[in-house]
């Protein structure tokens, strides 16, 4: 073998990965920061994967899973290029995986059997909010039925006072979830003890108003609380429709994310939903830039009934659904759905 011929071979080959980097950093396709470090996450409302044994059986979302044969993917399914795509995804599971017949009596209350589990799974729903009042719809069995069902499936679940962690692309996420009454002492030392062990706080809040569209003055004072106490996100449910997104000291907050995947009501008046997705990018300093984008959806893949598959809004429908909820929102402008939060200069 010819030494001069394999060096000089070697050394084109050097400078044309050189020049092939050259031109990608500078048409933007490479970063020039090798250190940086990014995650995304999406973000959804209410989950309600069961039904009120009070509603009967037909046009309930325990009918339907029958009606396919038990195909869990059918609940996702026209999300799943979303959440599939992303690192982590993000709902509030609103009601209990549990075969107790012992219901609180109370006006809704909701339960799915705890192979539903799979829903969750064959979503790509990685992580779960229990902090909210549909959590002990069937006592302490029914919290520890459905505990035990997550736990099994590796679904990660928090709330209820169970701080955890999640931990992707060398980029770690803490999550915290309250109903309601809040300690704000308590959730400041939370929130301060958290960001000594992770990279980014979500803090997920079951608070507001139902059916009401703008959030009251205690949900805006805790989560510019919140955010001051060091959360890098503060997401909201349980009034059922959509709230505003508000920009508050370089982070995102959303009041409400609405219903989602809703077994609560065989036909909501308002479907409309959406699939908030939020990259952090992360350096070697701490944040380095945070961007968001609204994906309008449906609660339903049909408009005259809750057929429990949340669908994906698109065309003239979708940027209605924007100039819509751009009136909700304060100091936000939308392009294509997509919001700059924060970018370090």
């Amino acid at each position: 073998m010819n030494l001069k011929f394999r060096a000089g071979n070697a050394v084109i080959v050097v400078l044309m990965i050189g020049f092939y980097l050259f031109l990608n950093i500078a048409m933007g396709k490479v970063t020039a920061n090798a250190n940086s470090k990014q995650i995304l996450v999406t973000v959804v409302g209410d989950c309600t994967l069961g039904t009120d044994v009070n509603f009967g059986y037909e046009d309930t979302l325990p009918a339907v899973i029958d009606s396919i044969k038990g195909d869990y993917s059918y609940v996702f399914k026209k999300v799943y290029s979303i959440t599939s795509a992303d690192d982590l995804t993000i709902a509030n599971l609103e009601g209990t995986f549990t075969n107790s017949d012992c219901r609180f009596p109370k006006a809704f209350a909701f339960k799915g059997p705890p192979e539903y589990v799979r829903i969750l799974t064959s979503g790509s729903v990685e992580a779960v909010n229990l902090a909210n009042n549909h959590t002990y719809d069937y006592y302490e069995q029914g919290f520890n039925d459905t505990v035990r069902s997550l736990q099994n499936a590796g679904v990660l679940w928090f709330g209820e006072e169970a701080v955890r962690s999640f931990t992707k692309n060398g980029v770690s996420i803490g999550l915290l979830g309250y109903a309601f009454s809040v300690d704000e002492d308590q959730l400041a030392k939370t929130i301060t003890v958290l960001k000594k062990t992770t990279d980014i706080v979500i803090v997920s809040f079951h608070w507001g108003h139902e059916s009401s569209y703008w959030p009251d003055d205690e949900q805006i004072d805790l989560a510019h609380f919140a955010i001051d106490s060091g959360a890098d996100m503060v997401v909201g449910h349980h009034p059922h429709v959509l709230q505003g997104l508000e920009i508050y000291n370089n982070r995102l907050i959303a009041y409400s994310l609405g219903n989602f995947a809703f077994g609560g009501n065989t036909n909501s008046t308002d479907k409309r939903t959406m699939l908030l997705q939020i990259k952090f990018t992360l350096d070697e300093q701490g944040m380095k830039t945070i961007r968001a984008k609204v994906i309008p959806a449906s609660i339903s893949s049909v408009d005259y009934i809750n057929n429990y598959q949340p669908n994906l809004i698109e065309g003239e429908e979708k940027q209605i659904f924007l100039e819509w909820l751009q009136t909700l929102c304060t100091g936000i402008s939308f392009k294509q759905g997509e919001i700059r939060v924060f970018s370090k200069s």
